[in-house]
């Protein structure tokens, strides 16, 4: 798999809200989690890959997500919110 495997998405974030999915157990089964392919047209193999693109944006930005989803590549703009601790 080239790119980086959401393992799980926040209730109520903006990933969320986008439709973007996380890995989870459907009737017993691990079900992969959408893959992140790209942001803001950059690759995405390893988390620091996300941390390094994430770190140049702030709180308000929108990014365009490429990602992969039972093998169709699909695109979506999430704008990016402060975490709530």
């Amino acid at each position: 798999i080239d790119g980086l495997i959401i393992g799980r998405v926040s209730p109520r974030s903006p990933a969320e809200r986008a439709g973007l999915r996380g890995t989870r157990e459907r009737a017993g089964r691990l079900e992969l989690g959408d893959v992140l392919h790209k942001l803001d047209g950059e690759p995405v193999k390893t988390a620091e890959d996300l941390l390094r693109i994430l770190d140049r944006h702030k709180v308000g930005d929108a990014m365009k997500v490429e990602y992969l989803r039972d093998g169709r590549q699909l695109e979506v703009t999430v704008t990016l919110e402060a975490i709530e601790e």
